[in-house]
C-alpha cells in the first residue's frame, strides 16, 4: 500500500509548478512527465511542434510576432521577412507542396512535391526536375507546364481565338458602295474557321466576348480596272482602323493581286472584327466596282486590356 507521503511526493513529480515567474524560461515537461529529462527552453515567438515524441521549435523556419501578429515561415532568420498576414502574402514565402491525390487538385494545383516561391514583387516560380504543374478548374485540367518549361493548353477553350474564311466567294462590291469610304466585305460563301471565346457572325465578322489586346492577321484578294488603288483595312464596329492598312494599284485591267497586313488592337466585350475595303480610286459602277474571292482573318488574345 502506497503511503499518503510518496503519493504525494510522485504527484509533484508529475506534475508542473502551476505557477511560473514572469519573464522567466519556460520548461515544459516531455510525454512521461519526468521534468529533469527533455525539457525545452522556448523563446518568445516560438512555434511549438512535436518531433521524435518531444516537443521543440525551429524559429529560422516557423515563426510568430506576437507584436505585429505576423507568421514568418522559411525566414532563414529568426524574425518574420517572409510572412502572412490577414491571408496576404507581404513578402517572399517558399512553399514545400506534396499535392499526389484528387482531393488535392480542389485548390486548383496539380503537381507531385515541389516548391512554390512567391517573390517580393508577386513573381511565382515552381522549381521542380522531373514533374510537371498543372492548372485545374472545375475538375478538370486546362493549362500544362512540363519540367523543361513547355506550355500546353490541354482544353482548346483555355485560349481566346477566332478565324473565318471564304474561297471562290465570288463577292463583286460596287463601286458605289464606296461613295462613303470603306465598306464590310460580306458573302454567304464566307465560312466560321476555329474559335474559341468568340463567335463569328453575319457572313463579315467575328464577335469578341472577352476583352483584350488582340493580334489580327488578315488577306483579300482582289481584281478591279488597270491603275485601281485599293485599300484594306481591318473594321471594329464597322470602323476601318489605321493600323493594319494596306494597299495595292492594279497593274492591269481585270488583274487580281493580295492584300494583306497584320495589327495589334485593344479590344472591348461586344466589339466586332470585319475586313474593309475601299476604292480611292472613285466610287462609280461598274468602272469602280471591286471583284474579292478569297478571304481570311484570324485573331488570338496575346494580353490584356
Amino acid at each position: 500500500m502506497v503511503s499518503t507521503k510518496n503519493l504525494i511526493k510522485t504527484l509533484k513529480k508529475r506534475t508542473p509548478e502551476p505557477k511560473v515567474p514572469m519573464g522567466t524560461d519556460m520548461f515544459l515537461p516531455n510525454h512521461s512527465g519526468d521534468l529533469s529529462a527533455g525539457q525545452y527552453p522556448f523563446t518568445d515567438g516560438s512555434v511549438i511542434f512535436a518531433e521524435n515524441q518531444k516537443l521543440t521549435e525551429n524559429n529560422e523556419k516557423l515563426f510568430f510576432n506576437a507584436v505585429t501578429w505576423k507568421l514568418g515561415v522559411d525566414t532563414g532568420t529568426v524574425g518574420p521577412d517572409r510572412t502572412i498576414t490577414g491571408g496576404r502574402i507581404d513578402s517572399p514565402l517558399n512553399l514545400f507542396l506534396s499535392m499526389k491525390t484528387a482531393s488535392d487538385k480542389a485548390g486548383g494545383w496539380a503537381f507531385n512535391d515541389g516548391i512554390i516561391s512567391v517573390d517580393d514583387q508577386g513573381r511565382v516560380t515552381y522549381t521542380h526536375t522531373t514533374d510537371t504543374m498543372g492548372f485545374w478548374t472545375d475538375g478538370a485540367l486546362r493549362v500544362n507546364i512540363d519540367s523543361t518549361g513547355a506550355l500546353t493548353f490541354i482544353d482548346a477553350g483555355a485560349m481566346i481565338y477566332g478565324n473565318f474564311w471564304g474561297n471562290e466567294i465570288g463577292e463583286t462590291m460596287l463601286g458605289t458602295e464606296f461613295g462613303g469610304g470603306f465598306a464590310i466585305v460580306n458573302n454567304g460563301n464566307i465560312t466560321a474557321g476555329e474559335t474559341s471565346n468568340t463567335t463569328f457572325q453575319n457572313d463579315q465578322e467575328i464577335l469578341i466576348t472577352i476583352e483584350g489586346r488582340y493580334k489580327i492577321d488578315y488577306s483579300v484578294s482582289v481584281r478591279a480596272g488597270v491603275g485601281q488603288h485599293i485599300v484594306a483595312g481591318i473594321g471594329k464596329g464597322g470602323t476601318v482602323q489605321n493600323c493594319g492598312q494596306a494597299h495595292s494599284v492594279m497593274p492591269a485591267g481585270n488583274a487580281e493581286t493580295t492584300i494583306a497586313s497584320t495589327a495589334i488592337l485593344d479590344l472591348a466585350v461586344n466589339d466586332t472584327i470585319s475586313i474593309m475595303i475601299d476604292n480611292e480610286s472613285g466610287n462609280a459602277t461598274p468602272a469602280n466596282d471591286v471583284d474579292i474571292e478569297h478571304i481570311s482573318l484570324s485573331l488570338i488574345q496575346v494580353g490584356g486590356t
